[in-house]
């Protein structure tokens, strides 16, 4: 089954591949034929048109899901761009050799293609061409759900845009931004992010990414299943297309109403909505996106009971997948039909498509790739030409001064600090010493009134005792008295 972040994925694509054309001036359009182009490598011109032609047949292979042809031309037009010394076909083709490996989900090898490309644009000075290939970065970090990384990328992008003024891109990333964060499960952010973008693309009449943003936002409302929400986006959605000639618009919005209708268990509509998707693909000449709606179909089938059929689609999916080399759209099947054969019991076939699935998965994210993307950072020190080393030291610069600055406001607070505490406790000291006199006055005042007493007493105590002395004792004053009364009687 094809997943939500799967459809949001396509639209972003969409988007990102169109900036990483932008370059030539055989613009691409939905009714090109290739054959136009090889027409014009016909004339065995090796100039910088031929780089452009083949790096544009490149790309237009890569549309059709051909991806051994579209590395067969972008090659080509690579090796003819480096043989000339022309750069901006060089930034090009890596550019598209990075989305063509991105695509066959060999990531490692994307992002060494994308950064050469980010390279070369420095040099030359290219920030169209260098925002594409953020861009691009920040897609193979979203399939590799390192959603962080992956906004950091789009901003990136996002800010050289920003600074040519380039309102479409600008809305195009603030579009991938806000599919970052539904990821994240910042839903609100996502809305807030996605209806901005809308409302860019509206302002600019830009029916095409209109749509994009219409699908994105009912494929959020999917995720918080609020299904008549999510319809009701997808049925404006069309309402859009039904002006456009966008054969790919249409294969997208089936397959978004045939999504909400699977959530919902109603597996009949879903099926007539793949199948027109698959019409439609099949029109286009789509291989990855006929194997995708075919494993599609193979889900819905499975959902109403006929198993049958799922492993029909199951295993065309399968097979046309691994014809074009298309590892998710092979593992997508290949576990879809290990849940069939394991529920019918057939432990053969259970076991078989069990082990693809493991082998797939290792094939994606193995441990050897691992490896690699630890290393990459090294490896594009070294391949970081001048121009560019002397932007990020700019930045870097910038960066450090405003660094300094916060440091000295920091030295200049803690200073004042110091000096506050410093005259407080000079203060304090005064205080103290006035304090500590005070005391000692009192003291010593105390001791005085305390030597003042005792004298006073003391000469009260003289005073008595001299008394006592000259006045005769009471006991003498009594003998006598009875002396005097025996005379008298």
């Amino acid at each position: 089954m094809r997943s939500t972040s799967l459809i949001i994925r396509i639209s972003v694509h969409y988007l990102l591949l169109f900036v990483a054309c932008l370059w030539t001036n055989l613009s691409l359009s939905q009714n090109l034929k290739i054959d136009s182009l090889q027409n014009v490598l016909s004339q065995n011109i090796k100039d910088t048109l031929s780089v452009k032609t083949l790096n544009s047949l490149g790309h237009a292979f890569m549309r059709k899901g051909e991806m051994r042809e579209a590395k067969a031309y972008t090659n080509k037009g690579l090796e003819l761009a480096q043989k000339i010394n022309y750069k901006r076909g060089m930034a090009s083709a890596y550019n598209t050799l990075g989305n063509i490996y991105g695509e066959l989900s060999d990531y490692a090898q994307s992002l060494i293609f994308l950064q050469k490309s980010i390279a070369i644009c420095a040099e030359i000075n290219d920030k169209n061409k260098m925002a594409a290939a953020y861009n691009n970065i920040g897609i193979i970090y979203y399939d590799l759900s390192d959603f962080n990384k992956a906004i950091e990328y789009i901003q990136k992008a996002m800010k050289l845009q920003e600074d040519m003024g380039n309102r479409y891109f600008i809305a195009a990333s603030i579009g991938n931004i806000a599919v970052l964060y539904e990821k994240l499960n910042e839903d609100s952010l996502s809305y807030v992010y996605q209806m901005k973008s809308l409302e860019i693309h509206k302002q600019m009449g830009n029916k095409h990414d209109i749509v994009s943003s219409l699908n994105n936002l009912g494929a959020l409302f999917r995720k918080k299943k609020d299904y008549a929400m999510a319809l009701d986006y997808h049925r404006q959605s069309a309402e859009v297309l039904s002006a456009l000639d966008e054969l790919k618009g249409n294969i997208e919005n089936r397959n978004n109403f045939g999504l909400v209708y699977l959530d919902m268990g109603k597996y009949d509509e879903a099926i007539l909505e793949f199948e027109q998707a698959l019409s439609f693909s099949n029109t286009l000449g789509d291989k990855k996106m006929q194997a995708d709606q075919m494993a599609m179909l193979g889900k819905a089938f499975y959902g109403n009971g006929n198993k049958k059929k799922a492993l029909e689609y199951y295993l065309a999916s399968f097979e046309l997948a691994g014809s074009i080399g298309s590892l998710i759209e092979q593992r997508t099947s290949a576990e879809g039909m290990y849940k069939i054969y394991k529920e019918s019991r057939d432990v053969n076939k259970a076991l078989f498509y069990h082990e693809r699935l493991m082998q797939l998965n290792d094939s994606i994210y193995n441990s050897s790739k691992n490896t690699t993307f630890n290393n990459l950072k090294t490896q594009f020190a070294l391949d970081r030409q001048e121009q560019e080393l002397k932007l990020k030291s700019d930045e870097e610069l910038k960066k450090k001064e405003e660094e300094k600055k916060k440091q000295r406001m920091i030295n200049y607070a803690v200073i004042g600090v110091l000096i506050i505490v410093l005259i407080f406790s000079y203060f304090l000291f005064q205080r103290f010493k006035v304090t500590k006199s005070q005391k000692l006055i009192i003291e010593h005042q105390k001791i005085l009134v305390e030597l003042k007493n005792r004298e006073v007493v003391d000469s009260m105590h003289y005073a008595e005792r001299i008394q006592k002395a000259h006045l005769p004792s009471e006991k003498y004053i009594s003998k006598k008295m009875n002396e005097l009364k025996k005379k008298n009687t």
